[in-house]
């Protein structure tokens, strides 16, 4: 007590030393004890009242114990009378029971005379049953059936009670059954004719969704009856007759089995009748399928116990069975349209679900084929798509021949350039391959772009040997048929150039379906190397075409062609004139090329012509003696060079007049009368066509007729044609021969010796 004195005493002077701390509180002491009076007097109240409540508390719990006491000890004593009192009954028992054996005689007898009632109403009972039955009163139906049933179990259980020996029940029973048989015939009614509204549930749902309640409500009461008579199985070892039904069990089966029986029952015309039999079929699987889910989620589901899931539970079973309506149409022979149908339906499927307000994820269940056996049908379909399109391409092919000896030219398109409408055709059959296969998934597309590269590549090997072939039968024939050979050429130069594009667009349409797939850096280089040799293919049947449109003119030239650097050749021009004209009139056929195919062929008829007069000047042999000799044809050489240049830049502005350059050269050291200045001539020629061999040197000065051989080897060899290494072997890397044009060829033929 003295130390929570001391305590108070110390927080009380800290309380006063905070209050006091300038001079200027001691001011308000008065206020400040007034303050704390008010306080102290407030709280001395609030421990008064509790100290109050507490006493008043205490009291109260002395009250109900004492209360409590008392009532125990009443109790005790009512307790010991009732002991007493039962021991005085023992003797009792033994005196009332007759009157217990009398109670329960009573009590049977009782029983006997309610079950009376319903023994012998049962034929009426059931006649009603059966016209509820008929009528679609299923539930009063129900009731009598669950009341006759009742009665009779609970007469079997009355004689199974008092029949001390139970292991012969049956022949006891027997003549009640037999009574009772028309209530077994009872139950099998109207379970057959719940059985038939299960089986077409959700045109009942749609048509008369009371009656489908109905339905499950007596399920449901059979359910629980069964239930009870387990029970009581258990408890006395009594078994009723016909029970467990199962009907819910029944219920299920008969839903399951009308769900197979729906799908099965979609017609599928025969592929005879219809060739898209599948697709028409596929098409009303995907509406039973959507309408029957929809009904089930929005009109049968609130219908349904929820212990049923009918919802997923239907959704089960319709995946189950669309997995053996696809394994069986699968197995069917189909062509390849039929299986793009299948493959695109399976495709579509998840997303078929997972819309149209389903909302199903069939992911969580198999798929409806497996991998393998789509693969073999994807396999199947493109081996299928190859015979066809290698069949179909042959017969393009055979058709665009025959095309070619038609006795009409080609259409021309509107820059009046010759094609045919093959590209066209070519072009529409690939797109619509791939358009079939758009709903795939791009993996088959991918497969099936694979599969049309390697078409093509195909198709060009047989293009141009149809295209080799023509030309030989037409030359061979005197080039007498086709009338319109000239004209068929052209259009093909101009047709592959349109498919050279057009496979460039499939490049560039390939390799971004391959970025979309796994496989991507599989494809994609392989694809690049596929598309380009096809591109490549194409420009290759262009520059062959083009070399025969070439050799077309030069067969007409080569009569013409021969009559130069001849002795009547000097002074005359009729040769190089009906060159002239021979190649401008060819040259208004070959407008109707394209311009860039155009350009390429008047630079190889430039450059071969070139060549022919640079053969004529080193193959010929012609002498010039006299200086006056050597000056008129240096003279007319050039004059010639002058006039295939003109030919040329008056045809195409793209011409390159310094290919012509070579054919100036020549008649430079034909007519130079210096031999000092020979020698400048020479090494300019030389320098500018390294493909010139010594032999083309030593040809052109045995033309002068002012050097002998000895003098002509010396010149040679004053020159780099002395130090090459092989007179076979290619041109220096810096020729200027014509290259640019035709790779590889040069104006100086080969010298036969």
């Amino acid at each position: 007590m003295d130390f929570q004195e001391s305590d108070g005493m110390e927080s009380a002077a800290r309380r006063v030393a905070l209050l006091l701390q300038r001079p200027e509180h001691l001011e308000k002491v008065d206020q400040f004890r007034r303050k704390f009076t008010r306080q102290k007097a407030a709280v001395d109240a609030r421990l008064k009242t509790a100290v109050q409540t507490q006493l008043d508390d205490v009291k109260t719990g002395l009250n109900k114990l004492k209360s409590a006491l008392e009532e125990v000890q009443e109790i005790k004593k009512s307790m010991s009378d009732i002991d007493s009192q039962y021991g005085s009954c023992q003797e009792l028992e033994r005196h009332i029971k007759q009157i217990r054996d009398a109670h329960w005689q009573h009590s049977q007898l009782a029983a006997a005379v309610d079950h009376l009632k319903h023994i012998y109403t049962v034929p009426t009972v059931v006649t009603e049953a059966n016209e509820m039955i008929q009528t679609s009163n299923l539930l009063a139906a129900h009731k009598k059936l669950h009341e006759l049933e009742n009665t009779r179990d609970e007469l079997l259980y009355q004689m199974y009670k008092s029949t001390e020996d139970t292991s012969d029940m049956r022949s006891i029973d027997q003549p009640l059954l037999r009574y009772f048989e028309p209530v077994r015939e009872l139950s099998n009614t109207l379970g057959a004719q719940m059985w038939f509204i299960l089986q077409r549930l959700l045109d009942t749902v749609r048509s008369n969704p009371a009656l489908a309640v109905t339905t499950f409500r007596i399920i449901e009461r059979e359910e629980k009856a069964d239930e009870r008579a387990r029970e009581r199985r258990k408890a006395t070892g009594f078994k009723s007759p016909d029970r467990p039904k199962a009907w819910r069990e029944k219920a299920v089966s008969t839903i399951e089995k009308s769900i197979t029986t729906r799908l099965e029952g979609i017609q599928m015309v025969s592929r005879d009748m219809d060739k898209a039999w599948l697709f028409k079929f596929l098409m009303e699987l995907r509406k039973v399928v959507i309408d029957d889910l929809s009904v089930v989620k929005n009109q049968a589901t609130p219908l349904f116990p929820p212990s049923y899931d009918i919802f997923n539970r239907y959704v089960r079973l319709y995946h189950e069975s669309l997995q053996s309506t696809m394994e069986d149409t699968a197995g069917q022979r189909m062509e390849p349209g039929d299986i793009i149908s299948l493959l695109g339906w399976l495709k579509q499927y998840p997303d078929m679900m997972l819309e149209n307000d389903l909302g199903i994820d069939v992911t969580q269940f198999e798929p409806l084929i497996s991998a393998r056996y789509e693969k073999e049908l994807e396999e199947q379909y493109l081996h299928l798509v190859q015979d066809t399109i290698n069949d179909w391409i042959k017969r393009m092919v055979e058709a665009e021949v025959k095309d070619w000896w038609r006795p009409t030219e080609p259409r021309s398109n509107v820059d009046k350039q010759f094609q045919t409408d093959m590209p066209v055709l070519l072009g529409q059959m690939i797109s619509q391959n791939l358009d079939v296969v758009a709903d795939t998934g791009p993996e088959l597309r991918v497969k099936v772009m694979e599969l049309f590269v390697k078409v093509l590549k195909g198709f060009q090997d047989r293009y141009q040997g149809e295209i080799v072939k023509f030309k030989n039968k037409h030359i061979s024939e005197g080039r007498r048929e086709p009338a319109y050979f000239l004209q068929y050429m052209i259009a093909t130069v101009n047709n592959c150039h349109q498919l050279r594009e057009y496979v460039i667009g499939l490049k560039d349409q390939a390799l971004e379906l391959v970025d979309s797939i796994d496989e991507s850096p599989k494809y994609e280089p392989m694809f690049t190397e596929y598309f380009d040799a096809v591109i490549g293919g194409f420009e290759k049947t262009s520059s062959l075409t083009l070399d025969i449109l070439s050799d077309i003119v030069f067969i007409d030239l080569d009569q013409f062609l021969a009559d130069l650097v001849t002795k009547k050749w000097v002074g005359n021009n009729k040769a190089l004139d009906t060159v002239d004209a021979t190649i401008r009139d060819y040259a208004n056929d070959f407008k109707t090329l394209r311009p860039m195919f155009f350009s390429e062929l008047m630079n190889t008829l430039q450059h071969r012509l070139v060549s022919e007069y640079v053969r004529a000047l080193t193959t010929r042999r012609n002498v010039f003696k006299s200086h006056d000799d050597r000056k008129k044809a240096a003279a007319h050489i050039k004059a010639e060079a002058a006039k295939i240049a003109d030919l040329f830049l008056g045809l195409h502005s793209l011409s390159k007049p310094g290919n012509i350059k070579v054919i100036t050269l020549i008649a430079e050291v034909i007519g130079v009368k210096d031999t000092e200045m020979l020698d400048l001539e020479i090494q300019d020629l030389v320098k500018r066509h390294p493909d010139m061999k010594s032999e083309h040197l030593l040809a052109i000065l045995s033309m002068r007729g002012d050097l002998n051989k000895t003098q002509a080897k010396q010149i040679v060899a004053r020159t780099p044609l002395a130090d090459e290494p092989d007179a076979d072997g290619p041109p220096a890397k810096d020729s200027r021969a014509l290259s640019s044009v035709l790779p590889g060829k040069g104006f100086f033929p080969d010298i036969p010796s």
